[in-house]
């Protein structure tokens, strides 16, 4: 579902923080009825968000070298490492 100016299910973001004073990149999995973001972390966590009330920006759609990416399908961490 879409919300207007709040990113979307695929989406890269990066989420602010404030207690650990840094951002932490991501993947929108799935947005529900309720406005409700379920972000799949580069790290592997998990976290569900209300996007409306927190401080995020989109990120750049291809993932850092040597960060982490995740198949919807499987949930398997594989490296870029790993690929080459």
């Amino acid at each position: 579902m879409y919300h207007a100016g709040l990113p979307d299910e695929g989406s890269r973001v990066s989420v602010y923080w404030p207690g650990d004073r840094n951002w932490y990149h991501g993947e929108v999995k799935v947005v529900d009825n309720h406005g409700r973001s379920y972000v799949m972390y580069d790290d592997g966590q998990v976290e569900t968000l209300h996007f409306a009330v927190e401080r995020f920006k989109l990120a750049d759609t291809s993932p850092s070298p040597g960060t982490h990416e995740y198949d919807s399908d499987h949930v398997e961490q594989i490296t870029h490492e790993e690929k080459l």
